[in-house]
Formats: structure tokens, sequence, C-alpha cells
């Protein structure tokens, strides 16, 4: 499903990724893990297409994105769900609003026909009843709930999760990590999350890890 090849990035004179090589089958769960600064976000946006690599080859689904226009990467994202750090919410719509979002663009649906998708998205994620709430009226956790059902209201086949328990207390962490668990169980997505939680890294499963002390990252299997 995700193949990088030999992936270079610079920015000035900064190296941050040294010959980046990363097959994950379909369905597959990994895990990303490294310190501040390793290129752990710089990989996921070549994943998603937001970065373009100076050297080497992304290919999602069979398609090399080095080969897409900007019409052509935008229809691949479709493809994607991504759960933001900081769950990245519109705090001028309601719950269902930014659950929707990406529905009411790309979809010729009515209001009322996002709003059930939105309901239903977020009764899978624990959040029955809070449709018209107002992000501000939201825990940290509940608003990273909001943001999985955002990500996951298109239905994607690849789902990405950027430090999905940063700024989280413990208990309300592992509740995100097992959320993460059972979306991958009940959809079947291929997921990608990025870390430096260990904890989080472990249950998630499949960890990686990018190391920077030698001359290029390497990747290994924990």
């Amino acid at each position: 499903m995700i193949e990088i090849i030999g992936v270079h990035k610079s920015f000035g004179e900064k190296h941050v990724l040294k010959g980046v090589n990363l097959y994950i089958d379909k369905g597959e769960s990994v895990v990303v893990i490294g310190g501040s600064g390793s290129g752990k976000t710089v990989l996921l946006r070549h994943i998603i297409g937001l970065l373009k690599p100076d050297k080497g080859t992304v290919i999602i689904d069979g398609v090399d994105l080095s080969m897409l226009d900007e019409d052509g990467l935008n229809e691949l994202r479709k493809k994607f769900g991504m759960l933001f750090q900081a769950a990245a919410l519109f705090d001028s719509m309601s719950v269902w609003e930014n659950v929707g979002f990406a529905l009411k663009r790309h979809k010729k649906l009515s209001d009322k026909a996002v709003k059930e998708i939105a309901i239903e998205k977020l009764r899978l994620v624990g959040l029955v009843g809070s449709e018209n709430l107002m992000p501000s009226e939201l825990s940290g956790g509940m608003r990273k709930r909001v943001g999985l059902a955002r990500a996951i209201a298109m239905e994607p086949e690849i789902l990405l999760y950027d430090e999905p328990t940063t700024g989280l207390d413990p208990i309300t962490a592992d509740a995100i990590n097992d959320l993460i668990i059972e979306m991958r169980e009940k959809l079947r997505v291929t997921s990608v999350a990025i870390t430096h939680d260990m904890k989080s890294a472990y249950k998630i499963e499949a960890p990686i890890r990018l190391q920077t002390k030698l001359p290029c990252f390497i990747m290994e299997r924990l």
C-alpha cells in the first residue's frame, strides 16, 4: 500500500531524511518513533504528498506520487484520513459540521445526509449525542475523538496519526490508543502513526525506529 524508496529531503543545510526505505502492506499497522526533529512528521508529509522528496520515490497503492499533478494528488488524498496532533477542529463549526467537512466539500450530499453520516462516525468513536456541541465545549480527549471521526468520515483506506496522544493525560491517552486499535480492526485500514510516546507505540503495535546517530536514517522493526 505504501512504498518509500531511497527518499532524501533537505531544508537548506539541514538534511532531514537520508535515504529512507519503508514498505507497508495493505491493512498493516505501523508506528514510527523517534525524538523531536528526527524527521517523523516530514516522513508523514511525504506519504500524503504534501512534500516532494529531493531524491527517491513515494508510491501509494501502486501510484508514483511524482507522476501526479495537483489534481491527481488531491484525488489520491481521498484515500487518506488524518488525525492531526492538535485535532485541528474549526472552532466556528459544530462537532457534526467538523466531522462532515470533507463530505460536504467532496460529495454531493444534503446537510441532512452529511449530519447522519457524521453522527454514525461519532458513534464509532464513542461520542454519541455530541454532534451539536462546539469545539470549545470539548475536553482534549473529546477533541481527539472528533478529529478521528472526521478522519474516517470519507471511509479512507489509509489512516495517518500525527502524535495522537500528545497533550493528553495518561488515562485519556490510553483510551485514544484503544480507539486506534479498534478503528484498525473495525475498518481494516492501513495505519501509520508517528509518536515519541513509547507506551503508545508498543500498544498500537509493530513500531519502527527512526535513528539519526548514523549517517543515514535507519528504520528497523523492534
